[in-house]
Formats: structure tokens, C-alpha cells, sequence
């Protein structure tokens, strides 16, 4: 095979493999493919029997069965299919203690799911909802106290400095 021919098809090549990557768009893409799913986030100071606790979150004829994570603010999840467009309807949570056999906490709120994109042609619908002891199960999430993520992941201490050597502070090297 020639120069030009061999030159030619690696361009062919080149141009196909941008093309399947998604490399072709002028914008950056947040990554190729976007989720649909349904998220509630609760306190884990307000619901501390929940810890290692179990929760079933159901909507749109979907239901998710696990167990909390004890982390300051626990997720429950519920991933639903890409083609549930943007659906409006009833989110139900039910929250087992650790250690129960039946449900302590019955919840359920209206909610329509939100469009979102990866700006490289794909979307998914979703719907972040919070669980609170004052307002129930809402898609309001709060954004003062213990729910100020600001606040949660602003450093409070300056950073550790280098060490002597010019390493991070913390690793050796």
C-alpha cells in the first residue's frame, strides 16, 4: 500500500473513532450519557435509628430496596429508565430501623421529574427531594443549618503546607 493510501485511511480511521467517541462536538460534554433517577436526602442527626437501617423509595411503577449508608446526610436512590421522560407523579419512601421488621416512616410527595443534559445530545430525567422532621418528604431541599453544603465543604483551616523536601504535607516522597 502506498503513502497516500495508508495516509488516507488512517484519516478515514481518525475521523470514525472521533466520531464514536464524541469527540466531534464544538462544546465540552460533561460526559457521555445522563441517568434518570430519583434522589432523597435526609439527616442523619434527625433520623439516627436509620443508620444501617433499610428504605424502599418507589415511583412511576419503579421501587428501590437498600440500606442506608451512615454518612451526616444520608441518600436514598432510585434509578428509573432513560425513556420515563418528564414524568409527574407520586414518590413514595418508606424507612425501616435496623433491627425492625415494618416501617417507622410512611412518606409520599408529588413530584415531576426535571430534564437534564450532557450537552453531548443525551438526556435523563431526575428529582432530588430531601426528608426533613419539620417539612416530611418534599422536593424543597433546605440550604440553611446542618443541609448548608457551603458551609459542610468550606475549609475552616488553611491547608497543610509542603513539607521541607516539597512534598505534600502528609505524603512521603
Amino acid at each position: 500500500m502506498n503513502l497516500r493510501a495508508r495516509v488516507a485511511r488512517l484519516v478515514a480511521v481518525a475521523g470514525f473513532a472521533a466520531t464514536v467517541s464524541s469527540c466531534g462536538y464544538a462544546e465540552p460534554c460533561a460526559g457521555v450519557g445522563v441517568s434518570s433517577y430519583l434522589s432523597v436526602s435526609l439527616l442523619q442527626s434527625e433520623y439516627p435509628e436509620f443508620v444501617d437501617g433499610t428504605y424502599e423509595l418507589c415511583a412511576f411503577g419503579h421501587c428501590s430496596t437498600e440500606h442506608f449508608v451512615g454518612r451526616e446526610i444520608m441518600i436514598a436512590n432510585l434509578d428509573l429508565p432513560d425513556e420515563i421522560g418528564p414524568a409527574h407523579g407520586t414518590v413514595r419512601l418508606r424507612m425501616i430501623p435496623k433491627g425492625a421488621r415494618t416501617p417507622t416512616v410512611d412518606e409520599s410527595a408529588e413530584v415531576t421529574l426535571d430534564s437534564q443534559s450532557d450537552n453531548c445530545g443525551g438526556f435523563g430525567y431526575n428529582r432530588g427531594l430531601a426528608l426533613t422532621k419539620a417539612g416530611g418528604l418534599s422536593s424543597t431541599i433546605p440550604t440553611t443549618g446542618e443541609w448548608d453544603y457551603r458551609k459542610r465543604f468550606s475549609p475552616t483551616t488553611p491547608p497543610a503546607s509542603p513539607k521541607a523536601d516539597g512534598s505534600p504535607a502528609g505524603l512521603s516522597g
